[in-house]
Order: C-alpha cells, then structure tokens, then sequence
C-alpha cells in the first residue's frame, strides 16, 4: 500500500507518469531515496510512444548537439538508450555509456529497435576508458544531478580529458514540480555555475548553464495545472579552450 507520502507525489505527477510512479514506489516504497533501484526503473520496454516523448521532452539538447555536426559523441549514463538511438541517425559515431549491466541490456534493445548504430559500452563515468580527446562532444542527460558537488567535479573533469570541444548536459531545475524519484539535485542556474566554475581545471573551458528554451514538460504543465512555473529543465554547455581560443 503506497502511504501519505507517495499519495501526495503521485498527485502531484502527470498522468502519463503515474503508471510507472505507482509501480517503482510499489516495489520499493520503504527504501531511502538514495537507494532505490534505477535497475528497476529502466527496465520496462521502451514503446514508441515513450520514445516520441522522451525525444521531445530533450529536443533542445538534441539539437545543440545535431547542429554541431560532430564526427562523433558519446552519451554517459544512457539509462534508456533513447537519446543516442535517436541521434544515431544524424551523426557517423554514436558511443553510449553506463556502468550497470543490465540497464545497457535494455538500452541495447532499444537502440536496435529505434537507432542506426550504437557502440554500448560498460564504463564508470569516473574513469571513462578512452583516450584524450577521444570524440567532440561529451553528453548527459539527467545525470550530474545525482552527484554531490566535488564528485561532479572530477565528472566534468573526466569529460573535458576525453572530448576535444563540448561537454552538453540537462538537468532539472529548480522550478520543477515533482519530488524526484532518487536522489536528484533540484538547483537554480547559478548554483550549478558555480559549482562548475569551482572546477581545478576552469581556465581551460567556459561555461553557460542556463533554463531552457523549449520545454514541452513545463508547457504540458501549464495547461493541465493553468499555473506557469517556467521552464523546468536547465541547459549546460561547457566549451573547451585551447592556447589559440583565449
């Protein structure tokens, strides 16, 4: 039986989300947030329909990343695999990360059924098993948020080891309405700017975290909810800098 506590988010949720909500709080509804199994919350068949929404709902990272045409990226923590399965289709190399098992199982089958070609690779963010300057673009999405500040630190760090121009990430904000479902990090712009400008390594990068511009969640809420919050999802670039950059 689901107690005050998961009532109260799950009428908070939206409605598409409360199916999957009931059942993950279902299983494990008296573990701490830190503990629950994102195993369980990735495992379900990806339909095309959560497919569609989860591209839509990413499209402006998608985009910052299409439009740089890069000859390769690689996606760390692909959860799903949705993301890289979509831009498998626009770009020549397409490397996907996550360090469980299981989770790229499923992404793999996701991959297969909507991407091109998707090199899925068990890896720990922390020490990615690449070489420097390995591809053009680092990406995540809904990721860092998990992490506490110097961890994503040496994330960052890691990244801008292996990527030669971008690292591009979202997070959500601030502003959004929902409890999380772990352990996520709900921050403004500018904390997160300041946590990545903390980085021992700032001066060889620069960095723009900002809202979003196009976010079909938050527009989605306004017309069921008749309340604006703005945009719930923030946007990061982080560009590296060489000698003849500054």
């Amino acid at each position: 039986m689901i107690n005050k506590i998961y009532k109260t988010n799950l009428e908070s949720c939206l409605y598409e989300e409360l199916i999957d909500f009931i059942k993950i709080r279902g299983i494990i509804n008296n573990m701490n947030a830190g503990e629950l199994l994102w195993r369980e919350f990735y495992k379900d068949k990806l339909t095309i329909m959560k497919f569609v929404k989860r591209i839509m709902c990413n499209i402006e990272l998608i985009f910052l990343i299409i439009k740089q045409f890069p000859l390769s990226v690689i996606e760390i923590g692909t959860g799903t695999g949705a993301l890289s399965a979509f831009i498998s289709w626009f770009l020549p190399t397409v490397i996907a990360i996550d360090n469980d098992k299981e989770v790229l199982k499923r992404a793999k089958l996701n991959c297969k059924k909507f991407g091109r070609k998707v090199n899925l690779v068990v890896a720990d963010a922390f020490n990615l098993p690449f070489k420097n300057n390995t591809t053009a673009i680092c990406f995540s999405q809904g990721f860092f948020e998990h992490f506490k500040d110097e961890e994503i630190n040496k994330l960052v760090s890691e990244q801008l080891r292996v990527c030669k121009k971008f690292i591009l990430f979202n997070v959500p904000s601030d502003r959004y309405p929902v409890k999380p479902f772990g352990n996520e990090r709900l921050m403004h712009p500018l904390e997160w700017g300041k946590i990545i400008q903390s980085n021992s390594l700032k001066k060889r990068f620069v960095s723009k975290i900002r809202y979003s511009k196009i976010d079909i969640e938050a527009i989605k809420y306004f017309f069921v909810k008749r309340k604006w919050q703005g945009f719930f999802e923030i946007i990061g670039v982080i560009k590296k800098q060489f000698e003849r950059d500054k």
